[in-house]
C-alpha cells in the first residue's frame, strides 16, 4: 500500500498530466511487472462503458491498495513511453526524492490565482457533491477562520487527528466550519476532498445511521470497481466500521467535518477510524479522551466591525457607531442573535432601535423568533443543552445565576456560593477550578487568568444569555414550587 505522501503525489500527476498519459499502455506495463494484478488490468482496459478518467481514477485507487513499489514503477513508464515523456519521469523523481528528504508530498509552491481553471471547477464540484452547506456573506470572520486553518495546518504531517469548535448554542460554529473548507487553497496545500456529515443525534442508538451515511458517501465509486455496495441496512456495528475502514483506503487524504457532536459514541468511532476530522460541538468534554492529536478552539463572539457588517446587511448606507457597540455589549457577539436582529429590524432604523431596547429591557431571549434553528428557539435550544449535563454539573451552574453577566469573578468568591463535593475544606479550590473549566469547556462560563502584582488567579464570568436562561429556569422553578 503507498504512504499518505505518495498518495497526494500520485492524485497530483493524473491531475497535472492525466490529459498526456496513455493509459492503456501504464496500466499494461504495470500488469507486467507484476505491479498490479492481470485481473485489475482488465477491469480497468477492458471496461469500455468507463470514461479514460475514470480509468484513471480506478487505477489510482488500485495503485493506493496493490503497489510495493511506491512510484518507482511508474518512474520507469514515463522514461521508456515511445512519446518521451521524460519530463514526467524527471518531476515524478523530483517529488519522490522531496519525500525521501521529509517532504509530505503538498503542493506548497502552487499560487491559488495561478490555479488552473479545470482544477478549481474540481474543487468547487467536489465542495457541492460533499454536501458542504453555502454560506452567507454577510460577513467574514477572517481572524476565526485564519485561527482554524492554522490548527487544521498544524496536523500537516499527520494522518489523524481532531480539530474541535466548539461554543455555545447560536455562536456560529456550523458557518465557521464551513467558511474554512471553502477555502480553495486547503485543497491545494493540505486535503484532497472533504465529507460534510451531519450528526446531531442524542441516542448512541442513532451512531448505526451516522456510519451508514459515512460509508454511502465514501462509496462515490462503487460502480467504477463494478461491483455492487454490500447491503447495509441490517449491518452491524462492527461490520460497518470494517467496511467504512476499507472505503477510507480510497480516500486517503480526506478531510471528514461533523457538524453537531452530542454523544462520546460518534467521538469514540471516529478516533477509533484514525481519520482527520474537523468536529463542532456545545459540548467539549466529550473529546477530552481522544488518543489521536487534537486542538480545541472555542468559537468566540463576533468583533464590532463583524457586527456593523451585518447590521448593515449589504447597504450603501452605514449603521451608526453606538447601535453597533449596543448590539454587540447586549449580544455579547452571537452571531445568532446579531442576525436575528437584522432580520426582524428588515432595514429599518427605527425598528433596530425597538429590538435593542427590547434586549435590554427583556433579554435576549425575549426576540421573536426570525431565524429557523435547531429547535424552535434558541431559548429551547439551550434547555436541550442544560438537559444533556451531567447532573453534578447543573447545581454549581445554577448557583452562579446570583452573580451578575458583566463581571468577572474572582474563584476564592465564587468558592462561598459555588456548591462542590469535597471532604476538606482546603480542596475547596482545586476542586471548584475542575468543575469551572468543565463548565466552561460546556460554553457555560467564560474563563481568563487575571495576574495582579501579588498574586495570578482564575476568574469567571457568565455570559449574559447564559445568565438570562438561568434567572428563567429559577424563576419557574420558584412558580412550581409555590404551586405544589
Amino acid at each position: 500500500m503507498l504512504g499518505e505522501a505518495e498518495n497526494r503525489v500520485l492524485r497530483r500527476l493524473f491531475i497535472d498530466y492525466g490529459e498526456d498519459i496513455d493509459t492503456k499502455g501504464l496500466v499494461t506495463f504495470l500488469e507486467i511487472k507484476g505491479v498490479i494484478t492481470e485481473e485489475k488490468a482488465d477491469s480497468i482496459s477492458c471496461n469500455d462503458k468507463l470514461s479514460n478518467r475514470e480509468k484513471q481514477n480506478h487505477l489510482i485507487r488500485t495503485l493506493i491498495r496493490q503497489s510495493s513499489e511506491g512510484l518507482q514503477p511508474l518512474v520507469k513508464f514515463f522514461e521508456q513511453n515511445s512519446v518521451n515523456q521524460r519530463h514526467i519521469s524527471e518531476w515524478l523523481s523530483g517529488q519522490i526524492n522531496e519525500i525521501q528528504n521529509g517532504g509530505n508530498g503538498r503542493k506548497e509552491e502552487t499560487i491559488l490565482s495561478e490555479m488552473k481553471e479545470s482544477v478549481k471547477l474540481q474543487i468547487k464540484y467536489m465542495l457541492v457533491t460533499s454536501r458542504v452547506p453555502s454560506v452567507k456573506k454577510e460577513v467574514k470572520r477572517e481572524e476565526m477562520v485564519a485561527k482554524v486553518k492554522e490548527a487544521l495546518s498544524s496536523f500537516n504531517n499527520d494522518d489523524a487527528f481532531f480539530v474541535v469548535l466548539h461554543g455555545l448554542p447560536g455562536s456560529g460554529k456550523s458557518s465557521l466550519a464551513a467558511s474554512v473548507v471553502r477555502e480553495e487553497d486547503l485543497f491545494l496545500h493540505q486535503f484532497d476532498s472533504v465529507i460534510w456529515m451531519m450528526d446531531h443525534h442524542e441516542n448512541s442508538k442513532d451512531l448505526t445511521r451516522f456510519m451508514s451515511d459515512l460509508y454511502v458517501y465514501l462509496m462515490d465509486s462503487t460502480e467504477l470497481s463494478g461491483k455492487e455496495s454490500p447491503p447495509i441496512d441490517k449491518a452491524s456495528i462492527i461490520h460497518l466500521t470494517k467496511l467504512v475502514g476499507e472505503s477510507l483506503i480510497d480516500h486517503p487524504n480526506t478531510l471528514i467535518v461533523v457538524d453537531g457532536v452530542m454523544t462520546r459514541e460518534t467521538v469514540s468511532w471516529m478516533d477509533h477510524l484514525n481519520v482527520r476530522v474537523l468536529a463542532t460541538t456545545r459540548n467539549a468534554l466529550l473529546f477530552e479522551d481522544v488518543s489521536q492529536p487534537m486542538k480545541m478552539i472555542k468559537v468566540d463572539g463576533l468583533e464590532e466591525l463583524e457586527v456593523a457588517e451585518i447590521l448593515k446587511g449589504g447597504r450603501e448606507e452605514e449603521v451608526d457607531r453606538e447601535t453597533v457597540k449596543k448590539v454587540r455589549e447586549l449580544s455579547e457577539g452571537l452571531p445568532h442573535v446579531v442576525k436575528q436582529l437584522h432580520k426582524l429590524a428588515a432595514g429599518k432604523k427605527k425598528e433596530l432601535n425597538y429590538y435593542i431596547s427590547r434586549i435590554d429591557r427583556s433579554g435576549i431571549l425575549s426576540l421573536p423568533n426570525a431565524n429557523s434553528y435547531d429547535k424552535e428557539t434558541l431559548s429551547a435550544t439551550l434547555e436541550n443543552h442544560y438537559s444533556m449535563m451531567l447532573p453534578e454539573l447543573k447545581e454549581p451552574l445554577n448557583s452562579l445565576v446570583v452573580f451578575p453577566p458583566t463581571v468577572f469573578v474572582p474563584i476564592e468568591i465564587l468558592s462561598a456560593v459555588v456548591p462542590v463535593d469535597v471532604v476538606d475544606n482546603e480542596d475547596v479550590i482545586h476542586e471548584l477550578s475542575i468543575v469551572m473549566e468543565r463548565l466552561a469547556k460546556l460554553g457555560w462560563v467564560e474563563v481568563k487568568e487575571e495576574e495582579t502584582e501579588k498574586e495570578r488567579g482564575e476568574v469567571y464570568r457568565v455570559p449574559r444569555i447564559v445568565h438570562e436562561f438561568l434567572v428563567k429556569k429559577e424563576k419557574r422553578r420558584w412558580t412550581l414550587k409555590r404551586e405544589e
